[in-house]
């Protein structure tokens, strides 16, 4: 108790600021053991709040949410079969450090850790596809500030990401089954910039 008192203490007095913005990140969606170039990813935004630990260490809190709910007589062209509600829920926890940089840019070294879950299913019908993952991502991140603006950033990322997806599919008239797979990649923000936030 005292310990946690003691670090509690320490992270108040060193905190000197809060930052609030976007981070723009790709989760996995569909898995499927059989047919492999089914599979694929959801882009989704994601509310970061930032504590800045003295001059140079920046933690980040995060989390996302999107559903989607389509009726079977839309005319939409269904990315994943018969499914037609999605939920999808993300949460994601960073640390960065700054190595050096100036009042407009900085460069910054650390990771990211997200778990996502995400669900299809049918209105009305138990089918389902649940998707869990979890990603890990040591990143090189650059900041840009707006000079007149200085506590609005844009920044963008770059680094590895490792994944370790588990899907289970729920389907009335076959087995159930569940795949799991890992994955390694480089990862860098398809549009260039990664996200913004602004510093009080």
């Amino acid at each position: 108790m005292r310990l946690l008192f003691a670090v509690s203490i320490f992270l108040v007095s060193t905190a000197s600021a809060i930052s609030i913005g976007f981070t723009h990140v790709s989760i996995p969606a569909y898995s499927n053991q059989f047919l492999v170039e089914l599979e694929s990813d959801e882009d989704i935004y994601m509310l970061t709040v930032g504590q800045k630990l003295g001059s140079a260490l920046n933690l980040e809190v995060s989390f996302g949410y999107e559903s989607e709910v389509y009726e079977e007589d839309a005319e939409y062209e269904y990315v994943y079969g018969n499914y037609f509600d999605k939920t999808v829920q993300a949460y994601g926890l960073g640390a960065f450090y700054r190595i050096t940089g100036n009042d407009f840019v900085s460069f910054s070294l650390g990771a990211r850790f997200i778990y996502s879950d995400l669900e299809l299913a049918q209105d009305g019908e138990p089918d389902k596809l649940k998707t869990s993952a979890r990603i890990f991502s040591p990143l090189a991140r650059i900041d840009l500030s707006i000079p007149g603006v200085e506590n609005l950033s844009l920044h963008t990322q770059f680094g590895a990401n490792y994944r370790k997806v588990e899907s289970t599919v729920i389907e009335s008239y076959y087995d159930d089954y569940e795949h799991e797979r890992t994955d390694f990649r480089i990862t860098a923000p398809g549009e260039i910039l990664a996200g913004i936030h602004y510093q009080f």
